[in-house]
């Protein structure tokens, strides 16, 4: 895992059998966004 900024991370998860060499399982990146206030919506007329 490697931090790139507080808000946000990029990682990588790799793996691998006995003598076998490691692979790439998956890799991504995460980041967080503000909390946003719910739409509110108008009651039916």
């Amino acid at each position: 895992m490697k931090f790139v900024s507080k808000d946000s991370y990029e990682y990588t998860d790799e793996w691998g059998e006995g003598e076998k060499p490691m692979e790439l399982g998956m890799s991504g990146k995460c980041t967080r966004v503000a909390a946003t206030k719910p739409a509110t919506s108008k009651p039916a007329q």
